[in-house]
């Protein structure tokens, strides 16, 4: 009898994941990109801009209706500052920073831009084909012919800042995201980029950081249904799991799926979480991608992570009213079995949960799921 009780709770414990508290320490990311005195085009993504290299630096010139230079590199972070250094060129020169945004299916960007005719400092919003003047500096900057002025764009969560300065005065633009809102998206993923919509300026340098954080805890990874309808930015499901398995980065974009997923895996695997919680693959239904094509490239993004000794756990898909992902919810649940918390189910029996569009959880849809996340006790 004590033989088989032994057996018993040896094969128990042997079945049992057995989940450690976070111990780790996590640091700022700090610096993706920095270069001062350009003098090369390697790092870089020509898109529709006119691009040379001269003594001043990369001389760039506006060429088409988007006409950007991309840094090498995807990312979705909620937390990011670009900066470059500019020199008047041409007297109707007009520069900028930003991201520019990689999805296939619905683009949103966002940058900022100095006229070097009237020195005003704007912040753009880009949705598709639409470019939306959301903020104006209420001042302008003064500049001549070979003028250095420098500007940075800074995202933290729901606010984006835009400085430019001239050495000796400075001006200042800001806008406020509204979560509840789908009029000006949120940055889903991009490319950070150097904006020419007017004339010709030398780039002189490039800086990109993050204050994202590398060894936290978790690392959450969806699309819209983790940033529109709820009240506020730190009440959306993700934030308040993440609070709750503090320290967190989010990763979060309207639209986004498993191609923009797999660009940024690598920022992803830089960042080193302890753990990524995936709430992915509903927009590829939506766009009539390939079930078995989504599967596995799916797999092969969990595959990646897992070799790079990440954790990764995933929710069996978010109910909505619009897009049937029972199939691609009972692949997720009889796949990856023990690490797979259920928030179809109790999404799809809850009332008055979804917003006005039968897609996005509303402010009880967003408690709803971060309650079922967090007494799953799955995560620690």
């Amino acid at each position: 009898m004590k033989a088989h009780f032994l057996i018993a709770v040896i094969l128990l414990v042997g079945c049992t994941k057995q989940h450690k508290p976070y111990t780790g320490k996590a640091v700022p990311y700090g610096t993706i990109f920095g270069k001062n005195a350009l003098q090369s085009l390697t790092d870089f993504t020509v898109n529709g801009a006119k691009c040379a290299i001269s003594s001043t630096g990369i001389i760039v010139s506006h060429d088409s209706l988007t006409s950007t230079l991309d840094y090498n590199y995807c990312s979705l972070l909620e937390e990011w500052k670009v900066g470059a250094k500019f020199k008047q060129l041409s007297g109707d020169a007009v520069a900028g920073v930003g991201t520019r945004s990689i999805n296939a299916y619905q683009s949103f960007s966002v940058y900022a831009t100095i006229d070097f005719y009237n020195g005003r400092l704007n912040i753009y919003s880009t949705n598709n084909a639409i470019t939306k003047n959301v903020a104006t500096s209420i001042d302008s900057l003064s500049s001549k012919p070979n003028t250095s002025i420098v500007i940075s764009l800074e995202r933290k969560f729901d606010t984006v800042f835009a400085i430019a300065t001239n050495g000796t005065s400075k001006v200042t633009a800001k806008y406020v995201y509204v979560s509840a809102g789908y009029e000006v998206p949120t940055p889903n993923t991009a490319k950070f980029s150097v904006y020419a919509n007017r004339g010709s300026f030398a780039l002189d340098s490039l800086n990109i950081t993050t204050a994202g954080l590398k060894n936290a805890n978790m690392l959450i990874v969806t699309d819209s249904k983790g940033m529109y309808v709820a009240d506020s930015f730190k009440s959306r499901w993700p934030a308040r799991v993440g609070y709750a398995y503090k320290p967190f980065v989010l990763s979060v974009g309207g639209t986004d799926g498993i191609n923009e997923l797999q660009a940024r895996l690598p920022e992803i695997i830089r960042l080193a979480p302890r753990f990524v919680l995936l709430a992915v693959g509903r927009n590829d239904l939506a766009f009539s991608m390939n079930v078995d094509t989504l599967k596995a490239r799916y797999s092969s993004a969990v595959e990646r992570l897992q070799v790079a000794g990440i954790e990764v756990y995933h929710l069996n898909c978010i109910y909505e009213n619009e897009v049937d992902q029972r199939g691609f919810s009972n692949w997720i649940t009889a796949t990856f079995g023990d690490n797979v918390i259920d928030t179809y189910m109790p999404t799809a029996k809850a009332n008055g949960i979804l917003g006005k569009d039968g897609v996005h959880p509303n402010q009880k849809g967003n408690d709803l799921i971060a309650q079922t996340i967090i007494q799953s006790g799955k995560l620690k």
